[in-house]
């Protein structure tokens, strides 16, 4: 079961932005497996909220920024920089209607999304880099799969249930992710896919989501959404932040073998600023 692989090479290898399992339970016949994991009690990177049976949106977890902000300011070492005041103009704020009862927020400010999207994300590429090194491919990366832990208030990368140990192999067969997050090369995989690079495509599309609050690709049928992920090219408005958007760009470059490896993504003058 290379699940239980994974986890077992995560145990000895433990990295802050990966979700770490103290102890696995299984029984003789390994038909079940419990895992004892960190608890990220603050819930995923961003909450999806259906307004209809189905059609949803993302928006922001509110009980993860009412932590990270507070420590952006600090780093800046500014009087409440951004504001973390949820109640003001700036923010427009709802508590979700069903059973989880998070709250969430619809919409930020430039100034503030930007400087989450460094904290965050220079977070998720360092767990993804760590996973990489080790020779493990994700290929599920979306928000549910991006949990925060106030504990050590740090972002955990989860879920190894479709992840690969990809070994010497420069490419795999086998097609994986969820649909929106899933990159050209996977929908039309005949000849196999890097994994490495589609596990970027993600990522980007992930920041433009953060951003943006939309998916790049969206469409009323899964045949419309991979059409689109295929051959359209994503949206930027005019006010685009240009250093982002050349970050994004590169990451959704639809060549994987044109696309941005990781470490020039780590590195990117983005992150920098």
């Amino acid at each position: 079961m290379e699940e239980l692989k994974i986890t077992e090479i995560l145990y000895l290898n433990p990295h802050k932005n990966v979700i770490h399992s103290f102890e696995i339970l299984m029984n003789d016949n390994y038909d079940y497996i419990f895992l004892i994991s960190t608890l990220c009690d603050k819930g995923e990177l961003m909450i999806r909220v259906y307004e209809s049976e189905d059609k949803f949106n993302y928006y922001y977890n509110k009980d993860i920024l009412d932590v990270i902000l507070k420590n952006i300011n600090k780093d800046n070492n500014e009087n409440n920089i951004i504001g973390t005041d949820f109640n003001s103009p700036s923010f427009t704020f709802e508590d979700i209607n069903y059973q989880t009862k998070k709250s969430y927020i619809k919409d930020l400010p430039e100034n503030i999304k930007l400087k989450l999207i460094k904290y965050i994300f220079k977070q998720i590429l360092e767990g993804l880099n760590h996973l990489h090194n080790n020779k493990i491919c994700h290929r599920d990366l979306k928000p549910e799969n991006i949990l925060f832990c106030s504990e050590d208030e740090q972002f955990k990368i989860i879920d190894f249930s479709i992840s690969t140990i990809v070994g010497e192999r420069k490419r795999i067969d086998e097609p994986s992710g969820s649909l929106f997050f899933q990159s050209p090369e996977i929908i039309d995989s005949n000849n196999g896919y890097d994994p490495y690079k589609n596990d970027i495509w993600s990522v980007g599309v992930l920041i433009y989501l953060f951003y943006t609050k939309e998916l790049p690709f969206r469409g009323e049928s899964e045949i419309e959404i991979q059409v689109k992920t295929t051959q359209d090219k994503e949206k930027y408005s005019d006010d685009f932040n240009k250093e982002l958007k050349d970050l994004v760009e590169r990451m959704l470059n639809k060549d994987p073998v044109e696309r941005i490896s990781l470490s020039e993504v780590l590195n990117h003058q983005f992150f920098k600023d």
